[in-house]
């Protein structure tokens, strides 16, 4: 039972990249993301959020959208700009600004909240 148990620690540690699997136990390394890159000579700002916009979660949502962002703030949170909080701007790559926008009135009209089953 000992031994079982042992192995089935080992494949999970391996599974989740803890401990490097054996040769012949070797699977194959899952790709990671690449990560977006923004052009800084084609960044423009997005609407200003409002009062009520959480700018982490606008960032996140353009991000899972595939929509590389960045942003400013007049006042700074844990040295995150992402994290700031008044006067938060969002930039986006002209070519995304579109996308991003409606990414936005969607998360205000609430589609990206999650139900009760969620």
């Amino acid at each position: 039972m000992e031994g079982e148990a042992l192995e089935v620690l080992g494949d999970e540690l391996r599974a989740r990249g803890f401990v490097q699997a054996e040769a012949a136990d070797e699977a194959p390394a899952a790709e990671e993301p690449e990560p977006l890159q923004l052009d800084i000579d084609s960044l423009v700002p997005m609407e200003p959020l409002q009062g009520r916009d959480d700018p982490l979660a606008v960032y996140s949502l353009l991000e899972a959208e595939g929509i590389a962002a960045t942003s400013y703030t007049a006042f700074h949170a844990q040295g995150d700009p992402r994290l700031g909080v008044g006067n938060t701007r969002i930039l986006v790559a002209a070519v995304d600004l579109a996308r991003a926008t409606e990414v936005l009135h969607a998360y205000r009209r609430g589609e990206y909240a999650l139900g009760d089953e969620d």
